[in-house]
């Protein structure tokens, strides 16, 4: 799919695994609201997609997994306000977003994974306040980004911290 620039319409009521749909579809600057009301994973979903500017808010309460989910979306500058609360893994997330400058608050409180989360995010220089508490990998979450002081939310967990930025 390294030429599609558009998503025709697709019916997605009945799918529940997202897994790479759209990964590597490097022309793809913009995505229609989907039905993902069933959806449980969007593992690596839009990883890739280097041109994709711009992201509809989905329904994604019954997702679990976003791992990797806008990994390598360059030209991506920011997320709408996604509905994160029965996610489990988050790592990679956001990782290698170069141009991501915001973050909305995400409900992270089921959260137990955020490894590498916004690695080599550098035009990211501040995090809102998540809820850590669940979660127990952060290696190299913050590591080549533009955040420079130490979150707050850092001091609220019992992991260890040491690798968070290399």
């Amino acid at each position: 799919c390294l030429s599609l620039k558009e998503i025709p319409f697709l019916k997605t009521g009945r799918v529940t695994d997202m897994n790479g749909m759209f990964s590597n579809c490097e022309s793809l600057t913009a995505i229609p609201l989907l039905d993902t009301k069933g959806v449980t994973s969007m593992n690596c979903m839009f990883r890739g997609c280097t041109k994709l500017q711009d992201i509809p808010k989905f329904n994604t309460a019954g997702v679990t997994d976003m791992h990797g989910m806008f990994a390598g979306c360059t030209s991506l500058q920011s997320v709408p306000d996604l509905d994160t609360g029965n996610v489990t893994d988050m790592s990679r997330m956001f990782e290698n977003c170069s141009s991501l400058t915001s973050v909305p608050l995400l409900n992270t409180s089921s959260v137990t994974s955020m490894d590498y989360m916004f690695r080599n995010c550098e035009s990211l220089e501040k995090l809102p306040h998540f809820n850590v508490r669940r979660v127990t990998g952060m290696w190299q979450m913050l590591s080549g980004t533009g955040i420079s002081s130490k979150p707050a939310f850092l001091s609220e967990i019992a992991v260890d911290i040491t690798d968070i930025y290399d």
